[in-house]
C-alpha cells in the first residue's frame, strides 16, 4: 500500500506515459518502501529518483549515468566500490538502501545546517553548495521549511 501511496504522490511531481512508466516507478517506490518507514525520506527519496533520473529506465539500468560516470541509478548516487556499483545498476531496492545511507550520511556532515540544507553533501558533495537544491527537495516533498 506504501509504494502506491507513493506512486500516486508522485504524479504531482511528473505525470505517468505509458504502462512501462508506471511499472518503473512502481519499482522505485517499493524499493524506497523497502529501504525507510519515514513518510517523509520516503517522498524525499522519490523527489531525489524525480530531479536525477526523471524516471527514466536507461538512468534506473545505468546506460546513462551522471558525474562522469560517478553517479548511478535512480539516485545518482555515487559509488565506492566495483561490487556497490553492479548492484546499484541491477537492483533498484539496493539502489534506494544505498542512496537512504548517501542521504544520512549527508545529515550528518551538514549537520550544523538547518535541517532543510542538509542534503547539500548530497546534492553536490559538500555542504556548502547544493543548499538551494537540498531546499528544494524538502519543499517538494511537503516538508515546511
Amino acid at each position: 500500500m506504501t509504494a502506491l501511496m507513493l506512486v500516486l504522490w508522485s504524479l504531482s511531481l511528473r505525470p505517468i506515459m505509458s504502462l512501462d512508466a508506471f511499472v518503473l516507478r512502481w519499482e522505485i517506490a517499493s524499493a524506497i518502501a523497502d529501504a525507510t518507514d519515514d513518510p517523509a525520506m520516503m517522498r524525499v527519496m522519490m523527489v531525489t529518483a524525480n530531479e536525477e533520473c526523471q524516471f527514466r529506465r536507461t538512468v534506473v539500468d545505468c546506460r546513462e549515468v551522471g558525474d562522469g560516470g560517478r553517479s548511478l541509478g535512480p539516485w545518482q548516487t555515487s559509488f565506492r566500490s566495483a561490487g556497490e556499483q553492479w548492484a546499484i545498476c541491477h537492483d533498484v531496492t539496493y539502489a534506494a538502501r544505498v542512496a537512504l545511507e548517501r542521504i544520512r550520511e549527508s545529515e550528518a556532515m551538514c549537520g550544523h545546517l538547518p535541517r532543510e540544507a542538509r542534503l547539500s553533501a548530497y546534492a553536490s558533495g559538500n555542504c556548502s553548495v547544493g543548499r538551494d537544491i537540498s531546499r528544494r527537495r524538502w519543499m517538494l516533498a511537503g516538508w515546511t521549511l
